[in-house]
C-alpha cells in the first residue's frame, strides 16, 4: 500500500500571503517537514506537479489568477501526502481618483481608476451620481453609465455644494466607490469691483 504523510498536520503545508502585481498573483508554499513540496494549479494530474528543489522547504506559485485553486502536497520522491488547497481571491476594489472642476451651473468630472490585483475590464463601466451635499444619500441621481471616464453635470444651482460619486468594478467583481464634494461658482454681483467695466 502507498504510504501517505498527512498534509493536514499542523504546519505541514503553509500558504503565505497572496501577493498581487500587474493583474496576477503569487504565493509562497512552505513546509516544516523533511518532505518536498509540489503543487499544481486547477488540477491534480500526475506528471503535471511542480516540485520544490531538493532540500527546499518552500516554493513560489506564480502567474496566478483570481479564483485559481492551488493544490499542494508533500512527497519523498515516491510517496505523496493528501493535498492542501488554497483558492486565490482578489478582495481589493479598484483605487479611484476623481478630478472635479466647476462653473456656475456645471461640474466636470474626470475619473482615473487602477487595479493592481485582478485588474479592470478592457472597457470598464463608470457609473456617475450627483446630489446636493446637504441632502441624504438616497437623493443621489445617476447621470451617466458607460465606458466614458468623463462626465459633465449640467443645470446646477450656482454657489451650491454638490457631492459626486463614481463606481467601478474590477474583474473579480469588487466595487470601487469614490465620493468628492465641490461647490459651483457664483455669478458676480454687478457692484463687485471689476465685475462690469464700461
Amino acid at each position: 500500500t502507498e504510504k501517505r504523510t498527512d498534509a493536514e498536520q499542523e504546519g505541514a503545508i503553509t500558504f503565505g500571503t497572496v501577493i498581487w502585481s500587474n493583474g496576477q498573483a503569487s504565493v509562497v508554499i512552505s513546509t516544516n517537514t523533511k518532505y518536498r513540496i509540489e503543487y499544481q494549479v486547477n488540477g491534480r494530474e500526475e506528471g503535471k506537479w511542480t516540485r520544490a528543489t531538493q532540500g527546499g522547504k518552500s516554493i513560489t506559485a506564480t502567474n496566478l489568477n483570481h479564483n485559481d485553486l492551488i493544490y499542494a502536497r508533500l512527497t519523498d520522491g515516491k510517496n505523496t501526502s493528501n493535498t492542501a488547497t488554497l483558492t486565490v481571491i482578489d478582495y481589493n476594489p479598484p483605487v479611484i481618483a476623481l478630478n472635479l472642476t466647476s462653473e456656475t451651473s456645471l461640474i466636470n468630472a474626470i475619473v482615473t481608476a487602477v487595479d493592481n490585483e485582478s485588474g479592470l475590464a478592457t472597457n470598464p463601466t463608470y457609473i456617475f451620481y450627483i446630489k446636493e451635499s446637504s441632502k441624504s444619500d438616497n437623493t443621489y441621481t445617476q447621470v451617466q453609465s458607460g465606458t466614458n471616464a468623463n462626465c459633465t453635470f449640467t443645470d446646477l444651482k450656482q454657489s451650491t455644494s454638490y457631492t459626486i460619486k463614481v463606481q467601478i468594478e474590477d474583474r473579480a467583481g469588487n466595487l470601487g466607490v469614490k465620493e468628492q464634494t465641490i461647490t459651483t461658482k457664483t455669478v458676480p454681483d454687478e457692484t463687485q469691483e471689476g465685475a462690469i467695466t464700461l
